[in-house]
Order: C-alpha cells, then structure tokens, then sequence
C-alpha cells in the first residue's frame, strides 16, 4: 500500500476523490493546485500551474518538505469547447499550459527524486483520444499530448522500477464543465455521467497492483446499456 502521494488538482472533482480515498488508507496527500483541498489531512501547496515560476516553486517546496512520495498523479485539467471557426489563440495557450505543459514540466522538476524514490507517475487523460468530439479539438490536442508523454516517459524510465500509468476516464460528473458552459456536476450526474468516486476507487487500486504489474494505459468507458 502506497504511503505518500502528490496529486495535482486534489481540490475538487477525480483529485478529491482520489485523496479522500488516500486519506481513509491512512496514506498522505500533497494537493498541487490553485485552489485548497478542504479534506482535513490534505497538504495543500498553492499553484498556478499555468505559471512556469509557481510551478517551480511547486516542485521545489516538494523536494524540501515533502519527498518521499510513492506516486505522483498528474490529474489537474481544464475542459475547453469551440467551434473550428471561433478558436482563439489565448484558449489554446490556456488549456495546452494546465493539461499539457504543466504535467510535463513538473514531472521534470521532479524526475530525479521520483527516480531515487522508485516511485510512480499517473497521467490522467481522456477517452476523447477514442474518437474525439465536436466542437473538442483544442481539448483533444491538450490530451494527446498528454498520452504522448506518458508513452516518452516510460520509455526513459523503462530500466528503473518507476512505472508509468496513463489513465483515460470518461465524461466524469464533475464541474470541470461548469467554467466553460455552466454545466453542474448535479446535471452530469441526472445524464449519467460517470460517478468520479468510483473511477477514483479503480485508479486506486490500479497504483497499489504490486510493483511486478505495470498497467501501461487504461481506457474507462460508461456503458450505456
């Protein structure tokens, strides 16, 4: 059973869930996000993770105070729709720095102590790099990207004890939607979305397989009928 965990975006939505479930196997959490996680427990260092000098400052409070870490989840997103014909250029810089540069870089600035560690990376992802959706192109990008790196990233650590999970949910009952179209998780859930408790339940079990196990990447799909 893991120990130490660092999750980015513990303060609301897959992050939260992820880190009451942690928090209830007696297991530490770092919050890394701009928002504090009001989970009594929860280590929160406040991050504007499209920032590159927060994020190194971030990444530097961790290797100071909170190194021994087993896991680090890179879960921390934004949601993002436009029509081809109304991209705008501020859009794609913001969801490209919090889904894509944000996981790649911190994951940088802290390769050397998840390496000494032997600890594991997550990098969660979509499944709308299944098929994709309308009106998603800027979003999709932000998270092939993410799934590209996943792939980078094992490759380097391949010879080491380091593994790399890439985690794809489906559309999660959250409010990620609620700053882009006023969706509420309440709404999601009367659809059907997916419950993010659940698909944290699965990721959990998934970082504590034993250490002969590796689950390269994994797709979580809502089934319909």
């Amino acid at each position: 059973m893991i120990k130490s965990i660092v999750i980015t975006g513990a303060s609301s939505g897959l992050g939260k869930e992820l880190a009451k479930i942690a928090l209830k196997n007696k297991c530490k959490v770092v919050n890394v996000a701009n928002e504090k996680c009001d989970l009594k427990g929860v280590v929160n260092i406040l991050c504007d993770l499209t920032d590159e000098k927060q994020i190194d400052k971030a990444a530097n409070e961790i290797i100071k105070k909170y190194s021994k870490f087993d896991v680090l989840v890179n879960n921390a997103g934004v949601a993002s729709e436009q029509t081809q014909n109304a991209i705008k250029y501020k859009e794609i810089e913001r969801v490209m720095r919090v889904n894509a540069f944000a996981p790649i870089y911190l994951t940088s600035k802290l390769l050397d102590l998840i390496k000494a560690n032997e600890a594991d990376i997550v990098n969660v992802g979509s499944t709308v790099i299944l098929g994709g959706y309308s009106e998603m192109s800027v979003y999709g990008a932000s998270k092939w990207a993410n799934r590209g790196v996943s792939i980078h990233q094992r490759l380097e650590l391949i010879n080491t004890k380091c593994r790399v999970v890439h985690f794809n949910p489906s559309a999660m009952a959250t409010d990620i939607w609620d700053r882009v179209n006023g969706t509420k998780a309440e709404d999601l859930r009367k659809q059907k979305w997916a419950d993010p408790a659940n698909i944290a339940a699965f990721l959990w079990d998934i970082i504590n397989l034993p250490k002969s196990l590796e689950v390269v990447e994994v797709n979580v799909k809502i089934k319909k009928n």
